[in-house]
């Protein structure tokens, strides 16, 4: 069970959904969907037949507008930015780090860069915030994708190394 502010989310073996009926006689849940949802501005989807999960952030990546330069200003890329350039790039930023911890781990490296800069944002560093934004609205469905059949450390000691790569 995982719950953030009035969201809840679970996952139960039939044996278990004792628990969430009687979770349930304490708090009315809303709307209860399966297979499908949103979850914390995530979408969570799940093949029935291969139980691979699958974990984007669409909606939030269409939302994100990227800032708008004129061409004049994207020629002064050492300029400082002006409060409204600066308020746009932390937006995006903000956005941007958002949808890479949740799911987009590739772009990493290029929102902290993002978030260093911020503090003191050059043109240039606005130009960059607009590539990132352009980038992922390029493919807003791009996520994570969990499939079955990955054995978990069961003993004290074994590990379990994953490696992430965009695809």
């Amino acid at each position: 069970i995982a719950t953030y502010v009035d969201d809840v989310v679970y996952e139960n073996n039939p044996e278990a959904q004792w628990i969430i009926d009687t979770v349930q006689k304490e708090l009315i849940f809303g709307k209860m969907e399966e297979l499908q949802f949103r979850f914390c501005g995530i979408e969570v989807k799940q093949d029935p037949t291969t139980f691979t999960i699958t974990v984007t952030c669409k909606q939030t990546t269409e939302k994100i507008d990227p800032a708008s330069i004129s061409m004049e200003r994207g020629m002064e890329l050492q300029e400082d930015c002006v409060e409204e350039e600066q308020e746009e790039i932390m937006s995006m930023t903000g956005s941007l780090m958002w949808i890479c911890r949740c799911c987009r781990p590739g772009i990493a490296y290029r929102v902290s860069k993002l978030q260093t800069a911020s503090r003191h944002p050059t043109v240039a560093d606005l130009v960059d915030a607009n590539k990132v934004v352009k980038y992922v609205r390029e493919d807003p469905e791009r996520g994570l994708t969990f499939k079955r059949g990955l054995s978990w450390p069961s003993k004290p000691g074994e590990t379990l190394q994953i490696c992430i790569v965009p695809v």
